[in-house]
Parts: structure tokens; sequence; C-alpha cells
């Protein structure tokens, strides 16, 4: 993977630009470059990257691995967008991720199609695998894993697809599944978030305190699950898995 294909990416930057309220959100590193649109519409899709994003109004002279289409309006408006972009931008796929936000991959590509080759590699099949999942970017996921679990709160079609179904995410329902592993006895955990944990965590994340802002979550997930089982083998990623940071994943461990 060398990144979205630049002219398939100007056509999508091209259509969210006459589509009013819509916009083209890509990144560099960590940071929200706005290709299209505005930061008072990213604000009502996704109010975290508003909040530090660098307004370009193009496409940013790099390779661009990750972008994301996202709405001021409504779903229906929302809906329109990624059928119109799906229809005139055959090269990509474009999905739902949130209600008025949405993902940009290459055609074929998704998280379906991203868990399989991770199985493969792996050496393991589908149905050793468990998946969460609360969007209609999850239903490919969902498809291809039969252990698949729904938060409370997914999405109409998410829900409907999944075979499991827990709390919600606000209510630490996936972290309540992690330390529920950590307490059955599995002896070896892998942590993979780049994430830290912020302020805003502190109402929905068990892991979420004043002494831990600022830590990485993987860091302070790994410090409970010791607590809980002090012979745990844990090991912590602070990164995403993406196609240009899969070589820091050495596979032929598991």
């Amino acid at each position: 993977f060398t990144g979205l294909q630049a002219g398939a990416l100007e056509r999508v930057r091209a259509i969210a630009a006459e589509t009013p309220h819509a916009g083209l959100v890509c990144f560099d590193g960590a940071v929200p470059i706005v290709a299209a649109g505005t930061r008072d519409d990213l604000a009502r899709s996704f109010p975290a990257y508003a909040e530090r994003c660098v307004e370009l109004g193009r496409l940013p002279d790099l390779t661009v691995v990750k972008a994301n289409v996202f709405f001021g309006g409504d779903e229906a408006g929302m809906a329109a967008l990624v059928a119109r972009l799906n229809a005139e931008v055959p090269s990509l796929d474009v999905d739902r991720a949130m209600p008025v936000y949405s993902n940009i991959m290459p055609h074929g590509w998704n998280k379906g199609a991203a868990v399989l080759w991770i199985c493969e590699r792996l050496g393991i099949s589908p149905d050793e695998v468990v998946v969460f999942g609360d969007a209609d970017n999850d239903l490919p996921m969902f498809s291809a894993v039969p252990n698949s679990v729904a938060v409370s709160g997914a999405t109409h079609e998410a829900a409907a697809a999944a075979r499991w179904h827990i709390g919600a995410c606000e209510d630490d329902a996936v972290a309540a599944a992690v330390e529920a592993l950590a307490r059955s006895g599995v002896g070896t955990l892998d942590l993979i978030d780049d994430d830290k944990v912020c302020l805003t965590n502190i109402n929905r994340q068990i892991i979420a305190t004043t002494s831990t802002i600022g830590k990485y979550k993987v860091d302070v997930a790994e410090e409970r699950i010791k607590s809980i089982n002090p012979h745990a083998v844990v090991h912590t990623y602070k990164t995403f898995y993406m196609p240009d940071t899969a070589k820091e994943f050495d596979f032929s461990q598991y």
C-alpha cells in the first residue's frame, strides 16, 4: 500500500467541495488537514479533529494514507454523498464509520478484508477471532468473523449482523471484555493503540482517571491487567496497525 490514489482522492475532494457542508480531511501523521470544507462543519462530525486541524483547501503535498469525508448536515445527506462517491469514484470505497463521518479506502479493502489478512498471517482461522463493532463500516468484518460482537448503541444494521451483544462503550463494555480475558487466565495479550488518555475520556473509559491523563492507553491498560494477573504477558504497541506500520508487528511469534 503506497497511499490513496491521488487522482481519485482529488475527485473526492472536488465532490465534497461542491456539496454544501461536506468536506475532506487528510492526515499528516496525527495532524488533520482540511482539504475541502470548513472547520465548523468538521466540528459537527468530529470535534476533536476540528480543534487541531489545519485548513488548507487542497490536497496536501504528501502521500495520503488516511483520509475521511465529513458532513455537517443530517444522516440522509451523508448517505446520499457516500452513494455518489462510491458511484463516481470506483477505485475507492467510502463507508460510514459514524452517521456523518466516513472512511476512504482502496477499492476492495475494508475491515473484513483486513481481519482475514491478519488471520492468514497468524495462521489462525476466523472462528478463533472475536471482533467488536458498532457501525456500518463494521459490517464486512461481522460477515468475515463468526464471533462478532455489537456494543449497545450500534446501528440497526450492525446490531442485526452481530452474533453477540454487550453493553455500551461509554460503560466500558469492551474494556470489561478485555479484563474478562485477563481474569479468565488468558496468558498473553497484545494491546495496540496510539492514543493517550485525555480529560474527555474520564466520563466513559475505565482506564481514564485524573492520574492517567497524558499516559498512553496501552500502558495504563497493561498496568490494570498486571494488577489482575501479575503473571500475564502483555505486549504493547504505541501505534495503529496500518499498512505503513505493519512491519512493526512480528506475526511469527504467534
